[in-house]
């Protein structure tokens, strides 16, 4: 069938038809594909999210505690700078005070007017300098409290952004198992279709020669098929005749076995029969012997003498009899062994 196939005339038709499912086809795999890739870095993605989401989680404790530490020390130097300020405006304050009683007092010379005024104007600059670091120790604070609070919120929210991220990845893993389950099916179906495409397009460019020489094949091949069907209707009848041969030789066979175990259990039946009679017959023999020589000396016992010959003989030819048989059944045993073998 695949010769005769191979050897029918493509209409353009059919070649314009197959060559369109072909490209039809390749666009499905390539779609496919596409929709492969983009589940792949979608997977790659959520992966990498949940990633950077068990490293959060994990990392998230430490981070609340390194800002929570932050956060002291910042308050330390917050207390620290407010303590130094109140210090310095405190002694500012004082020299500066200093400073107005001796300029205002006439008695006092100019040098020690200008010592005290350049006191006061280094103690007011300490205490400027302490407004401005308190002021940097804190917005300091400030941000470490920011930091901290980013921190515990990180730290809550850890939990559920790893959550949403396995949920994205699970679902990223499906969205990806499907894609391939459809990618390899559209991309052997893609396949078929172009290779089909081809032959469409090779058989449909044939000459006339090459046509009438696939047809003349394809003919002398449903002829070889056709001879070989026949040929195996003839051997089919041959089993046929030859099982009927062996069913009968099988029941045969079933019937030689029933007269062979029929003729073994003769001879047995006739083999007991012989050692009976041979046991009877040395008894009576030496009966007859002993009642023979007793005659001699007595003659009133020669009756009795020959009763006991008589038995005697009688006894011999029951054995002689048995052994006859015995040799019947020996021989018709013997015959049925061989045709046994025979049918075999």
């Amino acid at each position: 069938m695949a010769a005769e196939d191979n050897a029918r005339l493509i209409s353009d038709a059919e070649k314009q038809k197959a060559v369109a499912d072909a490209a039809t086809k390749r666009k499905a795999s390539d779609d496919a594909k596409a929709v492969l890739a983009k589940a792949q870095q979608g997977e790659q993605q959520a992966q990498n999210q949940l990633n950077g989401a068990v490293k959060n989680l994990a990392d998230a404790p430490a981070q609340k505690k390194a800002a929570d530490e932050a956060l002291a020390a910042a308050r330390n130097q917050v207390a620290s700078a407010a303590t130094a300020l109140s210090t310095a405006e405190k002694t500012a304050k004082d020299v500066e005070a200093a400073a107005k009683a001796i300029c205002a007092d006439t008695a006092k010379s100019p040098e020690e007017k200008k010592k005290i005024s350049d006191e006061a104007a280094v103690k007011r600059k300490a205490s400027d300098d302490a407004k401005t670091a308190l002021t940097q120790a804190q917005q300091n604070e400030q941000q470490a409290l920011n930091h901290v609070n980013a921190a515990a919120k990180n730290l809550a929210d850890a939990p559920t952004q790893k959550k949403a991220a396995e949920d994205t990845l699970a679902k990223a893993k499906t969205q990806l198992a499907s894609a391939t389950a459809a990618c390899q099916p559209a991309e052997q179906a893609a396949v078929t279709a172009e290779t089909n495409a081809r032959v469409m397009v090779e058989r449909a460019g044939r000459s006339e020669e090459v046509k009438k020489k696939l047809a003349d094949e394809a003919v002398a091949r449903r002829k070889t098929a056709n001879d070989a069907k026949t040929a195996l209707a003839q051997l089919q009848n041959t089993q046929q005749n030859v099982q009927k041969q062996a069913d009968a030789a099988v029941q045969n066979l079933t019937m030689i076995a029933t007269k062979k175990a029929q003729a073994e259990a003769s001879l047995a039946e006739t083999r007991k029969q012989i050692a009976a009679a041979t046991t009877a017959s040395q008894s009576a023999e030496q009966a007859a012997r002993a009642a023979e020589k007793t005659a001699e000396d007595k003659n009133s016992q020669a009756t009795q003498a020959a009763t006991k010959r008589k038995t005697a003989a009688d006894a011999g030819n029951v054995l002689a009899q048995a052994q006859q048989s015995e040799q019947q059944a020996q021989e018709s045993h013997g015959r049925r062994c061989s045709a046994e073998k025979n049918s075999r």
